[in-house]
């Protein structure tokens, strides 16, 4: 499964009926409070052949993103995100565009 929120791709699978959040997509940082709207933020997102998930940003600009189910699915330690997706773990990267 996956779902928006803000600048973020939340990846989540489900095993034995609870949902475990696989991975975070990072699009770019947040706004700063100076700029008028958050041209970071996803406005929607496609999974292209089953080896890429594009984002669409509200600034009108594209994010790309390599698929790693197999890498996810070996990583689903329900620990390393707090209930709101932050990352818990020090060694937890969120994973980033290969292209802008």
């Amino acid at each position: 499964y996956l779902s928006i929120g803000c600048n973020l791709i939340n990846v989540f699978t489900a095993i034995h009926k609870t949902t475990l959040r696989l991975a975070r997509l990072d699009a770019g940082p947040s706004s700063s409070d100076e700029e008028s709207f958050r041209r970071h933020d996803i406005l929607c997102m496609a999974v292209v052949a089953d080896d890429m998930i594009v984002a669409g940003l509200v600034d009108g600009t594209l994010r790309a993103f390599a698929t790693k189910w197999e890498k996810w699915k070996a990583n689903n330690d329900v620990s390393n995100y707090d209930a709101t997706g932050s990352c818990k773990a020090a060694a937890v990267e969120d994973d980033k565009p290969f292209a802008r």
